[in-house]
């Protein structure tokens, strides 16, 4: 294995590239104790040291990325590929994480639904879970244990918008429509929590 380009990511990191691939970032002082030059030769030890510090430092990398907030399998695969962590790495890091249970996709899903369930559409919900990797199968399965109505979410979070709707101009109307839309919720459920304020079906 030849080291074959070190590029700067900025003062105090390279990216190393081994037969023309990218292998990792290392520090500055970390390739100088380990010999890291454009040229050499890498050594079965020396990558078997740099794999060392790597996991160690994605491992604490991914223990103070989750004292901000609970993250998915997804999320934090892709916040470790940011850091240039080769996929190994990655993996491993993960499967620790998930056996110490900080990362656990059900409980992220379950935690978001009771969070935002009473504010946004099911749609929204599905679609924001989806973009952070969680699976359909998974998704769909907990958003049908759930039995909220999405029109009735709309007459108790949104009744100020449902009102000025009824006595507003058709522009005034197309605009809080799109208030509305935008929040995830269906044209056939905003017509169904007007009808429900009409006739005071609370």
């Amino acid at each position: 294995m030849i080291i074959t380009d070190i590029v700067d990511i900025d003062r105090k990191r390279s990216k190393i590239y081994v037969d023309n691939e990218l292998l990792c970032s290392l520090y500055k002082g970390e390739m100088i104790r380990l010999g890291i030059k454009k040229h050499n030769e890498l050594s079965q030890d020396t990558l078997t040291e740099i794999y060392s510090v790597l996991y160690k430092r994605a491992r604490e990398r991914s223990f103070c990325i989750l004292t901000i907030r609970d993250y998915t399998e997804y999320e934090m695969r892709n916040k470790l590929k940011r850091g240039y962590y080769p996929e190994e790495i990655i993996c491993k890091v993960i499967d620790k994480l998930k056996e110490y249970g900080y990362i656990d996709d059900e409980r992220f899903v379950n935690n978001y639904i009771d969070r935002y369930i009473n504010d946004e559409s099911k749609r929204l919900i599905r679609m924001k879970l989806s973009s952070k990797g969680i699976s359909e199968e998974l998704i769909k399965g907990k958003l049908s244990n759930n039995n909220i109505d999405s029109a009735q979410i709309i007459l108790d979070k949104h009744s100020k918008i449902l009102n000025e709707m009824i006595d507003c101009d058709d522009k005034t109307k197309s605009k809080l429509m799109s208030r509305l839309l935008r929040r995830g919720f269906s044209f056939e459920d905003i017509t169904r929590a007007i009808n429900m304020l009409k006739s005071n079906e609370v």
